[in-house]
């Protein structure tokens, strides 16, 4: 029988009181660190601090300290001011040596039953319930900090050092002497137990805690039994089966209490911000189908969400974070309490008090777009933005984000992964495997699919791949543009051209294994032919290229617009624009757009006097010009660009910059009517030597289907061609048609159509907001 979902009538919103009755060295802020160890380190735990407040002044004057600490660091004034943020509750954690007194030899100083009545009856004078936590047992839960000794390594601590029967004494003392205070609605049996202790043990002791607990007086109708199931490792599902089919839900009125914090081990460092949003989303599930509270949450996020979040300041993600974690609470049957109420002042993701009055924690969730799981989720668009043209070329600076957050970097000939940043040690660059960058410059040609290439670091350098690379031999570096050591096969999960944010798996085939980075080994190596999370690289492209994330920003930042009244590209995203405009504020701006609107010369001037047809379909992006020379049809292909300079936003960037972003990349193909074959030549309206454009890669195709595929060979760069035949491939451009006034037409006609669609997107946003 499946454990019963009971639910509070007034389920718990609110704050820990942890660093009073059981210290740890940011909730008990300043204690730690005006009492420093003999090594002048600080103290990790309170056996710790004890042990040495007991070595440099005796038990007396350790006391003294800790009985001075007790009396300040709460009082009935933290308890008003709780009940003044809004809450409703507060969740008391201390160790058993409150309850009790210590075990020989062990420095606590206790019992200090009178704190516990204290908060019980500040409680009751606030109108505030109180569930007592058990955060400390005999013995020892675990090995770590919060149950009052650090005991590591592991291996020095045991499960079975844990004193079951000691703690359900415990229990059965707090249960007697708070049967009767209505305030006292909840009673943890203990908090973050090992995953070492097997679970078919841990439920015999929670099963018996809740017996121990109701004999006492503490009855189900009134008060609930926490039940810790935080870092199980079977999963907070599978032991809840477990227990249910033990228990045969008997017990009424427990809860199973998950710590939702997102910026522990690998698992939430590797995490993106939409990532992290994503996962408070699966939680509501969790909590709809079992009886939970959140026993511990926070605002502090993992490595990679700082580099995933565009330019929204920090206020700004940790307010969004915050809006949809207690949106997600408002689904558990128990509720939450925020970890924690006071903590060192620089831990502000961690400290209610300054997080309630900057505000963090009162604004309105989002709502997310919706996904299938299939494909890349639209909220990373929303909230790491793409370059105006997302694609990665050749030549472009780019970093190479690991599994746990943290990116590639290189120094000297050491290739590790260190740090969540984006400088200088961490730029990158692709490039074909001769390693020429004279080469890459004005080519515009896309990483894609199965390419061979090299990774150039900042240094001139290549990533290089050792021989010995499948006996754990680090990745290095090398100069020489023709070891094969340093060429790679990229290949590309769900796409063919890589993009920002892409993941992409470097194969090196020299030695038959991929580039991955390891968990707890520091260095990047190639140890196996898989294509797993350790093997992948988010490929993403420089901050300063990324367009503004108008969602949910606290702080409006500077913007230079460049023409018009528009501002910058992502005002283009829905889901914002419905927050920035109303419909007459739309309507203002198609007026203004249609005024400013004027078809540049040289559009009708070349279509007048060319054999070329325009063809192009209104709301979509691609446009191409056809003409027929013979036998041959020839077709030019290009999209739209943006009017914007992406540099004009970075302070202080240079206006020269942004003319490499004037350019147009298209594609012209020559294909014979007759046979189908023909050649692709893939350029750009940079001004070249000799032409008005420079010529990037050139395909040739036996068939429309070798045409059409992604996987097909992509042909040499122009410049790596004879001089000869790249004389020959000119004269058949010419005779195509591609000119000078051709180029200046297709760069003419991105610009307007992009203007023109813009136009047609604010008419149908418009007519959407007046339904």
């Amino acid at each position: 029988m499946a454990q019963v979902r009971d639910k509070l009538a007034e389920p718990w919103k609110g704050v820990n009181l942890g660093g009073w009755l059981l210290l740890e060295p940011g909730p008990s802020y300043p204690l730690f660190t005006q009492h420093p160890l003999k090594d002048k380190s600080e103290a990790r735990c309170e056996w710790d601090i004890m042990k040495g407040l007991i070595a440099k002044m005796g038990k007396t004057g350790a006391a003294e300290v800790l009985r001075s600490h007790r009396e300040t660091h709460m009082t009935k004034a933290d308890f008003q001011r709780v009940r003044s943020c809004g809450l409703n509750a507060v969740r008391l954690p201390f160790g058993y040596w409150v309850v009790t007194e210590p075990r020989p030899r062990e420095p606590y100083v206790g019992p200090a039953l009178e704190y516990i009545d204290r908060a019980v009856s500040w409680a009751e004078e606030f109108d505030l319930q109180i569930v007592l936590d058990l955060h400390g047992c005999p013995g020892g839960e675990s090995p770590e900090a919060p149950c009052g000794r650090r005991q590591r390594p592991e291996s020095r601590w045991n499960w079975k050092q844990w004193d079951f029967q000691a703690s359900l004494k415990v229990l059965q003392i707090l249960a007697k002497r708070y049967a009767q205070r209505s305030c006292v609605t909840g009673i943890a049996v203990c908090n973050e137990p090992s995953g070492e202790v097997p679970a078919k043990a841990l439920i015999s002791y929670y099963s018996k805690a809740v017996d121990v607990i109701r004999k006492a007086g503490m009855d189900a109708q009134r008060v609930a039994v926490v039940l810790p199931v935080f870092q199980r490792p079977e999963g907070e599902e599978d032991f809840i089966k477990k227990w249910s089919k033990s228990t045969k839900g008997r017990h009424r009125n427990v809860c199973f209490d998950v710590h939702c914090y997102h910026c522990f081990e690998n698992q939430f460092h590797g995490k993106t911000f939409a990532e992290q949003l994503r996962a408070v989303e699966a939680n509501i599930e969790m909590f709809k189908q079992h009886p939970m509270v959140a026993g511990e949450w926070s605002l502090s996020l993992g490595q990679a969400t700082w580099c995933t979040c565009g330019d929204l300041d920090e206020d700004s993600v940790l307010s969004i974070f915050g809006a949809q974690q207690q949106e997600a609470f408002k689904s558990a049957s128990h509720g939450s309490f925020f970890w924690n109420w006071k903590e060192d002042p620089d831990s502000k993701e961690w400290h209610f008090q300054h997080s309630c009055d900057s505000g963090l924690l009162s604004r309105p969730p989002l709502s997310l777009p919706p996904w299938d799981r299939q494909g890349e989720d639209p909220l990373e668009e929303l909230l790491h933005p793409s370059p105006e043209d997302p694609v990665v070329y050749y030549g472009d600076t780019v970093y190479l984000r690991v599994f746990h957050g943290r990116y590639i970097e290189v120094q000297g000939k050491t290739v590790d992964c260190n740090w969540p940043d984006k400088g200088m040690w961490q730029a990158f660059s692709f490039c074909a495997p001769d390693g020429d960058a004279a080469k890459e410059q004005g080519s515009r040609r896309p990483v894609r699919h199965r390419d061979m290439l090299r990774i150039r670091a900042h240094s001139g350098s290549f990533l290089a791949v050792p021989s010995n690379a499948a006996t754990g031999a680090p990745v290095t570096t090398t100069r020489s543009k023709t070891c094969a050591e340093a060429e790679l096969e990229v290949f590309l999960q769900h796409t063919s051209v890589l993009k920002h944010r892409g993941l992409a798996y470097f194969f090196s085939r020299a030695t038959a294994t991929t580039l991955d980075a390891d968990e707890d080994e520091s260095g990047i190596r190639a140890r196996w032919a898989d294509f797993g999370d350790w093997q992948a690289f988010a490929v993403e492209r420089p901050p300063e290229l990324q367009r503004h994330v108008a969602l949910g920003r606290t702080k409006e930042p500077p913007r230079q617009r460049q023409r018009g009244r528009r501002g910058s590209k992502d005002s283009q995203l829905l889901r914002c624009a419905l927050r920035l405009f109303t419909a007459k504020d739309l309507q203002a701006e198609i007026s203004h757009e249609q005024e400013q609107y004027q078809q540049a010369k040289e559009i009708q001037k070349f279509l007048k006097s060319t054999d070329f047809k325009l063809v192009e379909t209104e709301g979509d992006v691609n446009m191409q010009l056809e003409r027929t020379v013979g036998d041959k049809q020839v077709t030019i292909e290009w999209q739209l660009t943006s009017p914007f300079d992406p540099t004009a936003d970075v302070e202080g960037g240079d206006q020269d910059a942004g003319a490499e972003y004037e350019a147009t990349d298209f594609c012209i193909t020559l294909e014979s009517k007759s046979s189908g074959a023909g050649v692709s030549f893939y350029c750009s309206t940079q001004t070249g030597e000799d032409h008005r454009y420079v010529i990037g890669n050139v395909k040739s195709f036996a068939s429309k289907e070798e045409k059409e595929s992604m996987s097909a060979y992509n042909g040499p760069e122009f410049e790596d061609i004879d001089e000869k035949l790249q004389e020959s491939l000119d004269e058949l451009l010419a005779e195509a048609g591609i000119s000078t006034e051709l180029c200046d037409f297709i760069d003419a006609m991105a610009l307007d159509k992009e203007q023109r669609e813009y136009i047609r997107w604010l008419s149908n946003l418009k007519e959407f907001m007046e339904k």
